[in-house]
């Protein structure tokens, strides 16, 4: 059983974002298959289906990863330097979300079902991913360069 200080003393965050950035990076190659024309996956799966459930999958499981870093961000020490940093990561990965979002929302027909490949859901998921790099970054800022959550006697 971990030592309930350690435990306490780790940021969960990090834990929590591979999820969905797994399912939001996966994506892109599924909507690149499907808008040249590549039907089925392994097992006879669409990949247009394939990619649209992955979006909104990456979608879902962001939610807790972003309530959880929202709770880490209380316990931040108020740094100037680490807040221009954690405000560059939030407004990043926020858009992301927004653009993941708006993604899935653009795969449906007006009847919820899943709409043909078309251009611009995945154009709008490759800005996210470039969106989700830049805030990747700053977030992996804040652990490198200012040492956040690092506890140097560990």
């Amino acid at each position: 059983m971990p030592d309930r200080e350690v435990v306490r003393r780790h940021r969960f965050h990090p834990a929590l974002v591979h999820f969905p950035i797994a399912c939001w990076v996966l994506s892109h190659p599924t909507d690149l298959a499907a808008l040249i024309g590549i039907k089925t996956l392994f097992f006879g799966l669409d990949c247009w289906a394939v990619s649209a459930l992955l979006v909104w999958a990456g979608v879902v499981f962001a939610l807790p990863a972003m309530v959880v870093g929202i709770y880490d961000f209380m316990q931040l020490p108020d740094e100037d330097r680490l807040m221009s940093a954690f405000y560059k990561h939030i407004s990043f990965v926020g858009t992301a979300w927004i653009l993941y979002l708006a993604s899935g929302y653009t795969r449906l027909a007006d009847n919820l079902a899943l709409a043909p490949p078309a251009l611009l859901p995945a154009l709008i998921s490759a800005v996210g991913l470039l969106c989700l790099c830049i805030g990747g970054w700053y977030g992996g800022q804040m652990v490198y360069k200012y040492h956040l959550g690092i506890n140097p006697g560990e």
